[in-house]
């Protein structure tokens, strides 16, 4: 016996078992056709994606694939530019562990009488770029194993430029955005446009999000600075306008 369904005030009787059958089976034939679609078999890869009209692509694909062939080019180029500067960076370096601890704190002051000399100090900031780097590697080299005091904690100094560090303190003082993830030492590689920017005299500043960060890398990050006989500020928001003032006259803050 069949049971009849109430639907919105209709009695609405459900359809004969046979009848069902077909229905059920037309729908899976529906699903899953017997022979494959084969319209657009003769398109290229491409123009399986999104489309307008008989299979082709839609304009918005094909200008993003058209930029997806030239993206990261720059980046290439980038790279390949700065190899020849890391080499030198790091050819520099080494000659520079032979130096005593006052030879190395010295490159400071040759360094800035090279660029005050310089008509374009932009060009005198590039042609230092190499030899600046490589006396804050080495300095980073120096400070291994000693135990310093950041944030009243002692953290031992474990930390020498890597070449992608180097490359990523070429890119900030170009101007360029260097993005790189946690661990892989964003703190250490600012320490390098900081000291070649701080070199004119005018003062270098570094921005971070709060007081921590600020007093963290100041003492932390300052060690290498203080070994190369800069002076190391710190801005807190808890400062007087004199204690603000006297932090901004340093060399870096």
């Amino acid at each position: 016996m069949r049971h009849a369904v109430f639907s919105g005030g209709a009695r609405v009787r459900p359809p004969a078992p046979d009848k069902a059958r077909r229905v059920l089976a037309a729908q899976a034939a529906r699903k899953s056709p017997s022979r494959p679609d084969t319209r657009r078999a003769d398109l290229s890869p491409i123009c399986r994606l999104p489309s307008v009209g008989r299979g082709l692509p839609s304009p918005a694909f094909m200008l993003s694939f058209i930029l997806r062939q030239f993206s990261g080019r720059h980046y290439r180029k980038f790279l390949e530019k700065c190899r020849p500067v890391v080499a030198r960076i790091n050819e520099l370096e080494q000659s520079y562990q032979a130096l005593t601890d006052e030879q190395l704190r010295a490159k400071t002051d040759e360094f800035r009488a090279r660029v005050a000399a310089a008509a374009d100090k932009h060009a005198a900031l590039r042609e230092v770029l190499p030899e600046a780097f490589a006396a804050v590697k080495n300095a980073a080299r120096r400070l291994s194993g000693r135990t310093v005091l950041v944030c009243d904690h002692e953290l031992r100094w474990d930390m020498v430029h890597f070449d992608v560090q180097l490359i990523g303190g070429i890119a900030l003082h170009q101007g360029r955005i260097s993005e790189m993830g946690t661990g892989e030492g964003k703190t250490l590689v600012a320490t390098l446009p900081l000291y070649l920017n701080a070199l004119p005299g005018k003062g270098a500043h570094l921005v971070t999000v709060n007081d921590y960060l600020a007093r963290r890398d100041a003492e932390w990050m300052g060690e290498i600075f203080r070994f190369l006989g800069l002076t190391v500020g710190c801005i807190q928001n808890a400062m007087s306008y004199d204690e603000r003032r006297a932090a901004y006259a340093c060399d870096i803050t």
